[in-house]
């Protein structure tokens, strides 16, 4: 299972087609939550109902370090090429979903098989956006790291100690992962961090000002 975590201000959705004729019944509508966690779920193959109440205790947890108690299970895809059937697939996010209820956290799920407009605003904290692997997959992540000889390592040879890739790793920003792409950097913490405080301030207005005319005086 594959989760991308986001905790957004808002998050706006709208079914507009099915996908897969399992696709659940739902009302064509815009569904809209604030001020919650939510969890981007791909379920893959050999995944079980146990898989999800693992992530769910995860969410459990991080929710008691923000101080929330609102989650949206958000069947998404796009995350995995390793998915499991549908009918597999819905039945543990349903299991996520109840299971959720049974602890108590305000909890709303997205419809599945659907494709769906989206529209979300995530928090300007660095926790806010967190990747998580759960399952077999996970443990094959673990030898992968262990034992892949692909890991890009970067080739400092002529390049000027202010290199864009150099002060990127040095300062943990940013790293490349060669399973994802050569030319894809993913964010570390400290990127994150920048990221989202770079979000804050484009949100910002833009400051006034009154300009008056200076002449040159050469």
């Amino acid at each position: 299972m594959r989760i991308l975590q986001s905790h957004a201000d808002f998050i706006e959705f709208e079914p507009t087609q099915k996908e897969i004729s399992q696709a659940e019944e739902v009302e064509k509508k815009k569904y809209r939550y604030e001020d919650i966690v939510v969890l981007f779920v791909s379920v893959e193959r050999d995944d079980t109902e146990a898989v999800g109440k693992k992530a769910i205790d995860d969410v459990k947890e991080f929710l008691g370090k923000i101080k929330g108690n609102k989650i949206l299970v958000y069947p998404f895809a796009h995350l995995s090429r390793n998915l499991a059937m549908p009918n597999d697939a819905l039945k543990i996010i349903k299991g996520m979903e109840m299971y959720a209820k049974s602890m108590k956290i305000e909890t709303y799920r997205a419809p599945f098989g659907w494709t769906k407009s989206l529209h979300i605003k995530t928090k300007g904290h660095p926790l806010a956006e967190t990747a998580k692997i759960y399952g077999t997959e996970a443990k094959a992540e673990v030898r992968r790291d262990k034992t892949s000889s692909k890991k890009i390592i970067l080739d400092r040879k002529g390049l000027p100690p202010n290199d864009h890739r150099i002060l990127g790793q040095d300062l943990k920003i940013f790293t490349f992962a060669d399973e994802v792409g050569a030319g894809l950097p993913l964010f570390m913490p400290n990127g994150e961090f920048i990221k989202h405080k770079l979000q804050e301030f484009m949100s910002l207005p833009a400051p006034s000002h009154d300009f008056q005319t200076v002449s040159n005086k050469l």
